[in-house]
Formats: structure tokens, sequence, C-alpha cells
């Protein structure tokens, strides 16, 4: 908005019709800018708030993370090949189809 304002008053140097144009420009930048300022303001204070709460801190947590035993038990072993992503998956469809 402030790049807006700047080319408006640029060409008002020019032709003298444009001023008042610049001016509204100008105002709407100003408002843009000082709503911004505002809510960033509001959230900080907010945020400071609830920081000086007691036992803010002690929120439970919203997702937990996944259990690392799972995450281990689906890696293919390291004496697959490279223990790369195209072993494990070569090992996958090899075990199903001998399952079949």
């Amino acid at each position: 908005m402030h790049v807006l304002s700047c080319l408006c008053h640029v060409a008002a140097i020019f032709q003298k019709e444009l001023k008042e144009l610049a001016q509204c420009v100008d105002c709407c930048a100003e408002c843009a800018f000082h709503m911004t300022a505002g809510c960033m303001l509001a959230q900080t204070n907010a945020e400071v708030n609830f920081r000086a709460m007691p036992n803010a801190g002690m929120a439970a947590p919203l997702m937990a993370a996944a259990p690392v035993a799972s995450v281990v038990a689906s890696a293919p072993p390291a004496s697959q090949g490279k223990g790369g992503l195209q072993d494990g998956l070569m090992a996958n469809a090899a075990a199903q189809d001998m399952s079949r």
C-alpha cells in the first residue's frame, strides 16, 4: 500500500489533479498499517497474559507423538542390501508373494 502511495505522489508531481488521489491512497495505506500494528500488539499482549497465568505450561498436548517402537519395527533391517527404501520395498513384496 505504501508503494502505491509513493507512486501516486510521484505521479502527482507531474499532474496536479492526482494530488487528492495520492492523499486518499496515503490515508488508506496508513490505516492498513495501523490496523496491522494493532493486531500484532493485541496478539503479543494475549501471549504475554497467557504466559503470566499459573499453570500455563501445564496444558495437555493437542497431539501425541507416534510411539518410537512402531516406527522402528516398520523399518527394514540394515542387513538387507544397503538398507535403502527400495531394498525394504522389495523385501516386503517378496514376503507377500511367499505368503500367497
